[in-house]
């Protein structure tokens, strides 16, 4: 039977041209994108297909880029199954990619979604203040204003200071009042921030005139107490029985009251004493007479000039009295050891 096809004619005679004249070339087979024909022999077909490696790599369809990589003929991603890749990177476990540009941990930034992978954070976020640029991280504060970095919306009003509760901007010399995580009342610069407790658990603030201190009360501890409530009394040969038992030794303590201020900090009060308190008995006292003057009775020496003389006491009361009559007096006397302490309060401004 004869072939009349022409075609066929001819592919029979391009095969046989390849064995029969070497000096016609003849391409190797075709290895497919990710691999490549390595030659054995002088023949065109004398070889074999092996798999593109390192640079070669790219070579494969769609194997570009630093997060993928070519494996047997096939692209296979070289991030981890937690991960992402975002712009030829491997983002950390549990970030996303903002725009296909930037890696960003979604617990804690935001992706502005600008297309120019803008990330915020913080108390910043996004503001896109012209459509078609890059947003900025700041606060939007009111009638497309954005406020700079470093700059705190306040009841729509961009403040360089952070905001005071209610009270929006309260920046120096003035200054915010408040818990930390809440500020609450804006202080003028020469008052205190104070703080008392609210009956609930929490603590309401206030500001106050800085502390200042007085003396209310200068004469309840005054030294000139003491003239009544002292020892008195004296009496010749048989000891006294004293009365008052007891006398009082005054410190002379100014009782001050502190006024403004916070107690809890620029008070300084504390119990000083006021008087010590102690026992009356009758003193011995040889060669004196006891005697009254200026209404009170007292034990003066006696003093012996000679017989039959006069004999003049020391003081300014004067006696006369025969020279040989000498006695001997007890006196009314307070002893050292105290029996009591009596305090008062006072404030003094720390």
């Amino acid at each position: 039977m004869r072939i009349k096809s022409r075609p066929f004619h001819l592919i029979i005679f391009f095969l046989l041209s390849c064995f029969a004249l070497p000096a016609i070339a003849c391409p190797p087979p075709d290895c497919g994108d990710c691999c490549h024909w390595v030659s054995t022999g002088e023949e065109p077909d004398d070889g074999y297909c092996e798999l593109n490696t390192g640079a070669e790599c790219g070579a494969c369809s769609g194997c570009t880029g630093e997060c993928v990589s070519c494996n047997s003929c096939s692209c296979e991603s070289d991030c981890s199954p937690t991960q992402s890749c975002c712009n030829d990177t491997c983002c950390a476990s549990g970030e996303n990619c903002c725009d296909g540009i930037t890696c960003y941990d979604p617990a804690t930034e935001t992706c502005c979604g600008d297309g120019y992978g803008t990330v915020c954070s913080g108390s910043f976020p996004c503001c896109l203040d012209v459509p078609g640029l890059a947003s900025i991280c700041t606060n939007y504060c009111h009638d497309s204003v954005c406020c700079s970095s470093g700059q705190w919306c306040c009841d729509s009003v961009c403040c360089d200071y952070p905001c005071c509760g209610t009270e929006g901007c309260c920046g120096a010399p003035n200054y915010c009042c408040g818990d930390p995580s809440w500020n609450e009342l804006c202080c003028d610069a020469d008052e205190v921030c104070c703080w008392s407790d609210d009956g609930m658990g929490g603590f309401v603030y206030y500001c106050n005139p800085p502390c200042t201190d007085e003396v209310t009360d200068p004469t309840i501890c005054s030294e000139d107490n003491e003239d009544f409530y002292k020892c008195t009394g004296c009496k010749q040969v048989v000891g006294p029985t004293c009365s008052p038992s007891t006398s009082r030794d005054y410190s002379g303590l100014e009782i001050s009251t502190c006024y403004d201020g916070c107690p809890q900090f620029d008070h300084n009060t504390s119990n000083e004493i006021c008087y010590e308190v102690k026992n009356c008995f009758g003193m011995f006292e040889a060669d004196s007479l006891c005697m009254e003057c200026e209404g009170e009775k007292s034990c003066f020496p006696v003093v012996e000039f000679g017989e039959p003389s006069e004999c003049k006491t020391i003081g300014e009361c004067v006696t006369q009295v025969a020279c040989d009559i000498v006695f001997t007096c007890f006196q009314c006397t307070a002893v050292e050891i105290v029996s009591d302490t009596v305090y008062e309060e006072t404030c003094q401004c720390n």
